[in-house]
């Protein structure tokens, strides 16, 4: 395989990962409308089928790994062509990356939002079920008993 063969493949796995990272977002942004909504089991079906595709990235990137290491040691001599055919699916890559990231970030706070207003009303029952036991074990005020006399 020459050095412009190698770079058609190399432009093409990017493209194939930005394809995935791009069918990705659209599982996060759906993710992020589960959270919202609180759906469990939608959440579940969408973390799986991320997992999938993760799979799929991980099996592009072990093929272009050999075609990394040929485009760093002869992109130099390849028609600008070829390198900008390379270049530019790189850039779709990282910008499609970019933008999963964005949108995980984002589902992360929203699910720490979702536990910090959950371990809140935790708290506030703890509380409240506190203070029903103490004042819940004394006479009312007003009972007319001061210091247990009548």
């Amino acid at each position: 395989m020459d050095d412009r063969e190698s770079a058609a493949m190399l432009r093409d796995c990017f493209r194939q990962e930005a394809e995935l990272y791009r069918s990705m977002l659209e599982l996060c942004r759906a993710q992020s409308s589960c959270i919202a909504a609180n759906d469990q089991s939608r959440l579940m079906s969408l973390l799986s089928e991320k997992q999938r595709i993760l799979r799929q990235v991980e099996d592009a990137n072990t093929a272009a790994a050999p075609l990394l290491k040929i485009w760093h040691g002869g992109k130099a001599d390849l028609p600008a062509e070829d390198r900008q055919g390379v270049e530019g699916a790189f850039a779709e890559l990282k910008a499609a990356l970019s933008e999963v990231v964005a949108v995980e970030e984002e589902c992360q706070r929203q699910v720490a939002q979702r536990k910090s207003g959950q371990s809140d009303a935790i708290s506030n029952i703890h509380n409240a079920r506190s203070m029903a036991r103490a004042y819940g074990s004394r006479p009312p005020s007003g009972s007319g008993s001061i210091g247990g006399q009548a």
